[in-house]
């Protein structure tokens, strides 16, 4: 028993489906194994009209890109990697000295005889 195919729009939105992707690795796809491949996904075809126009797009894109020329990359001198090996350093943890400890434990009577009024 088939699953029922979903129509060719749903399709395209769930799966992030694009039909250039298969004219990229087959330049010379038919509309019939288009068909067959959107059949054996389990999509609906979305008919011939829309094949021709994105075999059309995808020709005028292959058209272009062999048309434009290349532009020569400049080697850019790689800067001196000092900055990158130097590592960043971290602050130190505070530490508790001996003398705050020492006045934390006052006795409540001379912290008394400290206040003035």
């Amino acid at each position: 028993m088939k699953l029922p195919l979903i129509k060719y729009k749903l399709f395209r939105r769930r799966k992030n489906f694009d039909p250039i992707i298969l004219f990229k690795a087959k330049n010379d796809l038919t509309y019939k194994e288009f068909v067959s491949i959107l059949e054996n996904k389990g999509a609906m075809s979305p008919g011939e009209h829309y094949f021709k126009k994105v075999k059309e797009h995808f020709e005028k894109t292959l058209k272009s890109e062999k048309d434009q020329v290349k532009p020569e990359v400049k080697e850019k001198k790689e800067k001196v990697l000092d900055e990158k090996t130097q590592v960043k350093q971290r602050r130190k943890r505070k530490v508790k000295n001996e003398k705050e400890d020492i006045h934390e434990e006052v006795s409540p009577e001379r912290a008394l005889s400290d206040w003035s009024y």
